[in-house]
């Protein structure tokens, strides 16, 4: 399962990018007619699976009704001042069919963000080769969605994208792929892989590569089945949150970490990592939250020195095999 911390942070992320990236979203215009007949005919074009015995499943497009309007009463549906659909919201909507690339789907030139999260569309993936005309798009959410068979290349010639969640989605991500599905995106602040088998990938070819995304503030890579060391991380200007949870990690850890200057959140929690705690991770300013229980640290955990990082709020050594006194300098950390 995905760590729960870092799926919290992504959410926060989210809500986050929606004030920023649109500023009309708090203003909706009324629902135009040309919008409202476009979801209307994508509408009748979904197939949903049957509702599980037992299982209360309410879908979003039961609210969408013709004697409502779409901007203001139709539940996944934003729209901008003018009254275009601005945001799609298809999530866990139990879709097996109905998105090929003849859609209605993509005449909503409009759309700045598209959910299609938690759904099963491995009988058609036809619709991921038209992902791309819808220009204006800067956030997608394609976790969970039952394509893992395919990996949509044609996402690499989404340029405005700034957040990608693929998260459980592909069965397996090589190198080679990693660095086609993201060559263009130079706007991408959040990238989401985790849950995807990279077990034939290079963890350090990974991390330098995404580091070169240089928009990029949030890198999710938990629960993608890394082995081996990590012997660098780069000094990537604008990450603030990386997660590796939940992989196959081994040996120490580099010593070189104050490169990292706007590092506020490190999360290795259940690897395999061993040696002793490089007191240089205490260094990167910015530093709020660490998280490295679950590995296999030994030694004494070293003296906190001036130039510790004072952010520190939050710090996770449970489930090691340290030894020897807990150093009092750690009580000078202020937060």
């Amino acid at each position: 399962m995905k760590s729960l911390r870092c799926a919290f942070l992504s959410l926060v992320f989210f809500i986050l990018s929606l004030s920023i990236s649109d500023n009309n979203i708090c203003a909706q215009g009324k629902c135009l007619n040309d919008q409202r007949a476009l979801l209307v005919q994508l509408n009748h074009s979904l197939y949903a699976e049957e509702e599980e015995v037992g299982i209360t499943f309410i879908s979003k497009r039961r609210s969408w009704n013709l004697s409502t309007d779409c901007c203001f009463s139709w539940e996944g549906i934003t729209c901008d001042r003018v009254g275009h659909v601005i945001s799609l919201d298809l999530s866990s909507e139990n879709l097996l069919d109905g998105l090929s690339s003849w859609s209605s789907l993509f005449n909503l030139k409009y759309l700045v963000r598209l959910n299609l999260a938690y759904n099963s569309f491995d009988h058609d993936t036809s619709f991921l080769s038209k992902l791309h005309q819808l220009s204006n798009l800067n956030y997608l959410n394609l976790s969970n969605s039952g394509f893992s068979k395919q990996l949509p290349v044609v996402i690499s010639r989404m340029t405005r994208l700034a957040t990608l969640d693929l998260s459980y989605s592909m069965s397996e991500l090589n190198n080679l792929d990693l660095k086609i599905l993201t060559r263009n995106l130079t706007s991408l602040r959040e990238l989401v892989l985790d849950g995807t088998d990279m077990s034939v990938a290079s963890i350090e070819f990974v991390i330098m590569f995404s580091f070169g995304l240089n928009q990029l503030q949030y890198l999710d890579l938990s629960n993608n089945s890394f082995t081996g060391l990590i012997t660098s991380i780069g000094s990537p200007e604008n990450l603030t949150t990386l997660c590796l949870s939940q992989n196959r990690l081994t040996g120490s850890l580099p010593s070189q970490w104050n490169k990292l200057l706007n590092l506020v959140d490190l999360d290795l929690t259940n690897n395999f990592l061993n040696g002793t705690i490089p007191m240089a991770l205490f260094t990167i300013p910015s530093l709020k939250y660490l998280h490295l229980s679950m590995n296999q640290f030994t030694g004494q955990l070293g003296e906190f020195s001036n130039g510790s990082s004072s952010l520190l709020q939050l710090l996770d050594l449970s489930n090691n095999q340290l030894q020897g006194r807990i150093p009092l300098s750690i009580f000078q950390i202020p937060n």
